[in-house]
């Protein structure tokens, strides 16, 4: 566990339930709560409530306003680079899963040991098999003894760990950096992944969950900067269906090690 200043967490949470409190049940295995950031978005569900990590009260009246999003991941990663080594960002679906062959001490043991100034994920992202995982997720249990299969997303190889500040392009998928002489036209880093640090996104783990969530989601104001940057928030019923029956053909099994005792 992380009980020292070489690493903070920070995520950005509105309503996050019921996955945001397996996040942090999950990252309080990693970290001691003095180092969890929760950037409170106005939740009203009550799960960012009587927490003994930092909460911090953030308001926006839009839940998608990408600008403003990403204005405060730079400024919190600058923020706290000034009391920690690293900094580690992720959304609130995201777990960062470190191989258990190389780190068997977990995601703490993998950030002890880093020496890179910057880590790239190896991303993959959880998708119920519809076939063969029929019943919906029991979110009390541990989700890879229900869920065994996911796939590969570039999206998601995200560069989640740094010890300087990045200049994240909108959702931070990647960072970006302006070219010499062009100040205002800034282009992708193409950092290598780290194979041994999995992203695992938990976005299609429960198609049911899936389709609650955007029918809330399609609810909610938006600002997006013009452009059908983050459309998939507004998505029909039947567009998450389609996406999820998309993605069946996409499916890997997760390799055995990586098992409930993980996540």
């Amino acid at each position: 566990m992380i009980t020292d200043h070489r690493c903070a967490i920070v995520t950005l949470v509105r309503n996050g339930a019921p996955v945001f409190p397996l996040w942090l049940k999950y990252y309080l295995k990693h970290f001691s709560p003095q180092h969890i950031y929760i950037l409170d978005h106005d939740s009203t569900d009550g799960t960012t409530s009587g927490l003994d990590v930092n909460v911090i009260p953030m308001h926006n009246s839009k839940y998608l306003d990408m600008q403003w999003q990403n204005d405060l991941t730079h400024e919190w990663q600058a923020k706290l680079l000034e009391r920690y080594e690293y900094v580690m960002y992720v959304d609130a679906d995201e777990i960062v899963v470190a191989d258990p062959e190389q780190c068997p001490g977990g995601l703490s043991e993998y950030l002890v040991r880093n020496t890179a100034p910057v880590v790239r994920c190896n991303g993959r992202g959880v998708v119920q098999h519809l076939t063969l995982e029929t019943k919906p997720v029991d979110w009390s249990r541990p989700i890879l003894e229900q869920r065994r299969w996911w796939f590969s997303n570039d999206l998601d190889c995200k560069v989640a760990l740094s010890n300087c500040r990045l200049n994240f392009s909108w959702g931070c998928h990647w960072d970006t950096e302006a070219p010499a002489g062009m100040p205002n036209h800034h282009v992708r880093i193409e950092r290598p992944i780290d194979p041994h640090l999995f992203l695992v996104h938990l976005h299609r783990v429960d198609i049911a969950h899936m389709i609650r969530r955007h029918a809330w989601m399609r609810e909610q104001e938006f600002w997006s900067g013009g452009g059908d940057r983050g459309i998939h928030h507004k998505w029909s019923d039947e567009e998450v269906v389609r996406d999820m029956v998309e993605h069946q053909a996409r499916l890997e099994p997760i390799p055995e090690r990586f098992s409930g005792s993980i996540l």
